[in-house]
């Protein structure tokens, strides 16, 4: 699951919650804004925790999604040098290669 969309979800899931409890309370008045208040204090005490496992993913995603397009250039660059190698062996493409070794 995404996490930008679980972060959404949880803080959507907590603003219905208390939006559904101001509802339905017995409390009239002054305890239904002291209870808003202390429910939403419990909120904001939960958000960095949340934003930081939000970042953390991130981060997690970037470096996995950085080090598989490592790979993949590590292996294009391989196969390019490979066949470059070959046509280099190959007397008929001698005139249309680079006469320098590829620098990738």
């Amino acid at each position: 699951m995404n996490s930008g969309k679980l972060v959404l979800g949880i803080l959507g899931g907590a603003a219905a919650g208390a939006a559904l409890g101001v509802f339905f309370a017995s409390d009239k008045g002054l305890e239904i804004r002291k209870t808003i208040s202390k429910i939403g204090d419990d909120y904001l005490d939960e958000i960095p925790i949340l934003f930081d496992l939000f970042l953390e993913n991130i981060v997690a995603k970037y470096k996995s999604t950085k080090g598989d397009a490592d790979a993949l250039i590590d292996k294009s660059k391989t196969k390019i040098n490979d066949r470059y190698n070959e046509l280099k062996n190959d007397d008929h493409h001698d005139s249309i290669l680079p006469k320098n070794d590829l620098n990738l």
